[in-house]
């Protein structure tokens, strides 16, 4: 019992310390320039100039062009387009969507970012996230 409680604390002690040992994503943009993570099926990258994108790992899925602003030091709010590469999608799908964005736990550096997009060499964080809310909006004044 006393071998499982301390390597309990021994793991709960490292995670915590790898966790500290990355930038809050706030940072990172400011320093790197932008911050990218991934769900598994989709990349979201943030640009320090404010943009926004989200495409698709693969052939087809949504895509989120627009603009980001922070609610708080976690939650970015994003305001733009969602359509669909390689599928139909609505000329007017706007939405706003609020993500709390955690302190990344490891990295890794990738030579493209999808299948079908430009963006080569990328730096991607790995980081819990949460989607707090998500709904349609009026066209906003920039896009994206």
């Amino acid at each position: 019992m006393k071998i499982a409680n301390t390597a309990l604390a021994l793991l709960l002690t490292l995670s915590n310390t790898l966790a500290n040992e990355f930038p809050k994503p706030s940072e990172i943009i400011q320093n790197e320039g932008q911050f990218v993570f991934t769900d598994g099926s989709s990349f979201y990258l943030f640009k320090k100039d404010g943009t926004f994108t989200s495409e698709p790992l693969g052939l087809s899925g949504r895509v989120i062009s627009g603009h980001w602003t922070f609610q708080e030091d976690r939650v970015f709010v994003i305001q733009g387009r969602w359509s669909w590469i390689n599928g139909l999608s609505a000329n007017d799908d706007y939405r706003e969507m609020k993500i709390a964005v955690y302190r990344p736990v490891s990295s890794e550096t990738v030579e493209q970012l999808s299948v079908v997009g430009a963006t080569t060499k990328a730096k991607i964080y790995k980081c819990y996230f949460v989607v707090e809310e998500l709904h349609r909006i009026p066209k906003p004044q920039n896009p994206g």
